[in-house]
């Protein structure tokens, strides 16, 4: 059994601890300090050889300690902060594994206070922010991996009002990589409100969206101005499972989403962006560059598909069938996802496979 299965039975583990053996007040705190610290100790700890990137990135990480500040600032106009983070831990540490170590705590830390702060089931948002590969990516996307992060904090500051923080942390995040600047699509999503015809509409539009995905796909990569990364364009993701997916929820969320509640008002806003997420992974069977653009959407499937539980099981007046059917539905869907993480390992993603703590090679 490979470090992320036995990953995922830890944190099941943790999540059965506190949920039936030990519960206190801080058992939710608690459980998601371990998670945080047991991922951060996998991904920040691991070899330099464990991701397909990481050694364009070591190369990058002793150039840019070796030049002087002012080479740093005029030689890299695209992920300039990424370039001077670089820059200043080589000059501080002059250690690679130093570099990984902070990038791996700032990210996860991000994740576990959004997943502290906004999720109704912090275990099931765990098992897919991994099954979903996100955690995978992170070994290998790492200037993607930091920008996402920024944009999670930058969601944060739009659900407080905050416009002005929300777009500093985004115009921050595109420092690290410029796809950043998309997750700007979500700020009129929280307006958007549901009426029959505009739900009509919608699925009007996602169906001829879907057929016609390969030309709308090829004019957005010809006209974008992430032709920057070629190697993106020369591979296609799939539509499949995942599209699956998000479209038996999203049907899910707007049918039990209150759109007349002020309380529910935040929560068509979460189902609004996984929508949009639906449409982008759909071109994802064109270039693997919408893959790597649905991430910063597709994130907040961990919270979503919680909320819809939450949301399902208010539905349900009789408490011991409540209790039956939270149970039971977890337990079929984390098996779900468990099987087909299993296989998704098989194709040895993102280099991850065989994995390697540093101190091992």
């Amino acid at each position: 059994m490979n470090i992320f299965m036995v990953s995922i039975f830890l944190i099941t583990f943790y999540a059965i601890v506190f949920k039936f053996i030990i519960k206190s007040k801080l058992s939710k705190e608690i459980f998601v300090f371990l998670t945080t610290l047991q991922l951060i100790l996998i991904q920040g700890l691991r070899d330099k050889n464990v991701g397909t990137d990481l050694m364009r990135y070591h190369t990058s990480f002793i150039e840019s300690g070796q030049q002087s500040l002012n080479e740093v600032l005029t030689k890299n106009p695209q992920e300039l902060s990424y370039a001077i983070l670089e820059h200043l831990i080589y000059k501080i540490t002059g250690n690679y594994q130093v570099f990984l170590l902070v990038i791996s705590i700032f990210s996860l830390v991000v994740l576990g206070q959004f997943i502290l702060k906004f999720s109704l089931d912090p275990y099931l948002s765990y098992i897919i922010y991994i099954v979903f590969s996100f955690f995978d990516f992170g070994f290998s996307g790492l200037t993607q991996t930091i920008a996402i992060s920024f944009t999670i904090l930058a969601f944060q500051c739009l659900i407080n009002k905050n416009t002005f923080f929300f777009i500093t942390f985004i115009l921050f995040a595109a420092t690290f990589h410029l796809s950043a600047l998309i997750f700007l699509a979500v700020y009129p999503l929280q307006y958007l409100k549901w009426r029959l015809i505009s739900l009509i509409m919608g699925t009007i539009s996602l169906v001829l969206w879907y057929v016609f995905r390969i030309p709308i796909g090829n004019l957005t990569i010809s006209s974008t101005l992430y032709n920057q990364y070629q190697g993106y364009l020369e591979v296609s993701g799939g539509i499949g499972t995942i599209s699956i997916f998000l479209l038996l929820f999203v049907i899910l969320g707007v049918l039990l989403i209150d759109n007349r509640q002020n309380e529910h008002q935040e929560y068509r806003f979460l189902t609004n962006i996984i929508i949009l997420s639906l449409f982008i992974q759909i071109l994802s069977s064109v270039s693997y560059m919408f893959t790597r653009l649905n991430f910063y959407f597709l994130i907040y499937i961990i919270i979503f598909i919680p909320l819809v539980f939450s949301l399902l099981i208010t539905k349900i007046k009789e408490k011991r069938l409540i209790e039956f059917i939270t149970f039971s539905s977890k337990i079929f869907l984390v098996l779900l996802l468990l099987n087909y993480y299993s296989e998704y390992l098989t194709k040895l993603p993102y280099g991850i496979l065989p994995y390697y703590f540093f101190w091992e090679i």
